[in-house]
């Protein structure tokens, strides 16, 4: 077996270890959330009793020079059908502390906006300074000055171009560091490559599972993005 697949095997059995009471370990570590301004709410099948079979046939991408070896890892290849709606943006919020938490943001047309947030849902007494977010280049918002241990509740204002009403995205909540001591609980998946070997349906039951269980954190043990497996990065939309 290779060393990467027992490395990702022996990291699972430790957070299961971990998962009788994690209460001592409190961290900065926090929910990771995607937010688009469509709603998306899949009907989801059960499980399936033995997966179906799928024939596939890989296209090998063509890699850039000095980028990986030939056939590095699983080929790349997008052909599972997949209905994403249409949306404006994505919101991905990552690196939370005691008073801060940084907010990246991906539009797909050239837009501006910014972001308010308040410690109650009716009163949002803040926000981020005006700023550009051209297509398709994520963007990072820092919001700090926050409270330790508090409850946030935030939402992108934003505008075709530089004129006009803004908009709103639906509000969404984060959480700074916890208190020492505190319960938390957290999920772990991996591989979800929707690319070959991968059935769409049983990963819609894993993220319903994982929102289910309302964790305070995600451990992604990775090939969810798939930026460094697709040549150019941008194939893997």
């Amino acid at each position: 077996m290779p060393a990467f697949y027992r490395y990702r095997i022996i990291v699972i059995l430790l957070l299961l270890a971990l998962n009788v009471s994690c209460a001592p370990y409190a961290t900065a570590i926090q929910p990771i959330i995607t937010q688009t301004d469509t709603p998306y709410a899949p009907t989801i099948s059960p499980q399936p009793t033995s997966m179906p079979t799928q024939t596939m046939q890989p296209a090998q991408t063509p890699r850039a020079a000095g980028g990986p070896a030939k056939d590095q890892g699983s080929r790349a290849a997008q052909n599972i059908p997949l209905d994403v709606p249409v949306h404006p943006f994505d919101v991905i919020l990552g690196r939370p502390t005691q008073h801060s938490i940084t907010v990246s943001v991906l539009t797909y047309q050239d837009l501006e906006g910014f972001i308010e947030y308040g410690s109650s849902p009716d009163a949002y007494s803040n926000q981020t300074p005006l700023r550009a977010f051209a297509a398709n280049q994520p963007v990072e918002v820092l919001i700090d000055g926050l409270q330790a241990n508090m409850a946030y509740t935030y939402r992108l204002r934003y505008r075709l171009g530089n004129v006009g009403e803004f908009s709103t995205m639906n509000a969404e909540t984060f959480h700074t560091q916890r208190a020492a001591g505190s319960q938390f609980t957290f999920s772990v998946q991996a591989d979800s490559h929707l690319d070959t070997n991968s059935n769409p349906q049983v990963y819609l039951q894993t993220l319903a599972n994982e929102h289910a269980n309302q964790p305070d954190f995600l451990i992604d043990l990775g090939d969810t993005f798939m930026t460094d497996k697709y040549q150019p990065y941008t194939a893997a939309e």
